[in-house]
């Protein structure tokens, strides 16, 4: 079989890398890919962004699964362009976007379906949302309706950090339009955990749990991430059949929602009790580096038996080991990358936006 991934980063190197060892895989694309990605794939260009083009390619080359995980392709509604066209392509349309696109949305769709949510309120005037904080108090979660590059969410613990964070949302506009909407919540006791699930548009599979580490100030960069299958233990699982997967397949089907893929859901456990945070529609990057290489069944397989909307009969089997994953960073876009050869085999190193220049990797 021929796979397209569309993408440049982690999440894509992590996805091609996994593939590269399917027993069933006879070539592997993406689109641009990164100078990593080479190792396992070949990379190609995609002009002026021209979508009917790669298409073309697609069709050309007969290739059979496009994976599109990256944002830039998914609000180019390149799912909806293959879907028409007659290709197998795993990711979220728009329409099943929205739910990560818009987080006043989700938050109210959700409630009305009735997963638990922390109280809440929205609002789109500085002033009103001023005067609820005053009123509230702190500690509190303000997030931004959309977001840029998964930022958006800002834990404060004062009544001071939450006016700043509020003036830098929506005076300062630091992430521009998507914090027009906000929303002020309550932040739950207990563990945070983000639970990764498959979708095959009638059945959902969870996959793992991962725990992430958060930069704390208004991006809310993950910062780290590990996994670890045993964190969910079998008493969870019954409350989050009841209290979120039934209900997330309620809400979705009434919105007329048919989604092929991975997503994750960030939420609250404590006592008994579960708490909808946040929601990725697709393979966050980091939950992709980390929970691949505990993977043991072939990728391929799964991705096929979501798209054969088969998902409740394959067997999906993890390692029963522990991975972490964290992110480092070079000085800037001209440092060479060297040493990655000198690592133990057990690490596997992950590129973001890499390219070559002269034969080496910046």
């Amino acid at each position: 079989m021929k796979v397209l991934v569309l993408g440049d980063g982690g999440r894509e190197h992590a996805i091609i890398w996994k593939l590269s060892r399917s027993k069933n895989i006879e070539k592997i694309y993406c689109c641009p890919g990164n100078a990593g990605i080479t190792s396992y794939a070949e990379c190609i260009e995609l002009n002026n962004g021209n979508l009917d083009a790669l298409v073309d390619f697609v069709k050309y080359e007969w290739i059979d699964l496009v994976f599109i995980g990256s944002e830039k392709f998914i609000t180019q509604d390149a799912v909806s362009l293959f879907r028409r066209e007659g290709c197998r392509v795993i990711g979220p349309d728009l329409k099943a976007f929205r739910l990560q696109s818009s987080r006043v949305f989700t938050h109210d769709l959700f409630k009305f379906y009735g997963i638990p949510m922390p109280e809440y309120k929205t609002f789109s005037a500085f002033l009103h949302a001023f005067d609820y904080i005053m009123l509230k108090g702190a500690p509190v979660l303000i997030k931004t309706d959309g977001r840029i590059q998964n930022a958006g969410i800002f834990q404060a613990q004062t009544v001071d950090e939450a006016i700043y964070a509020l003036k830098q949302i929506m005076k300062e506009k630091i992430l521009n339009d998507a914090g027009n909407h906000i929303i002020i919540s309550e932040i739950p006791r207990g563990l945070k955990l983000s639970f990764v699930f498959l979708t095959d548009g009638n059945n959902l599979r969870h996959l793992a749990t991962v725990r992430k580490k958060i930069a704390n100030n208004i991006f809310s960069k993950t910062l780290m991430c590990f996994s670890q299958e045993q964190i969910i233990i079998e008493e969870i699982k019954d409350i989050l059949n009841r209290k979120v997967i039934s209900p997330f397949l309620d809400a979705i089907n009434s919105e007329g929602i048919k989604f092929k893929g991975i997503f994750s859901m960030d939420l609250f456990l404590n006592d008994g009790q579960i708490f909808f945070n946040d929601i990725n529609c697709t393979f966050d990057y980091l939950e992709a580096q980390t929970i691949l290489p505990l993977m043991k069944t072939d990728l391929m397989d799964i991705f096929t038996a979501i798209m054969d909307e088969r998902l409740d009969n394959i067997e999906i089997k993890m390692e029963d080991k522990m991975s972490l994953t964290t992110m480092i960073f070079s000085e800037n876009d001209k440092n060479i990358i060297s040493g990655i050869d000198a690592l133990d085999e057990d690490i596997h190193v992950f590129h973001e936006n890499t390219c070559f220049s002269n034969n080496d990797i910046v």
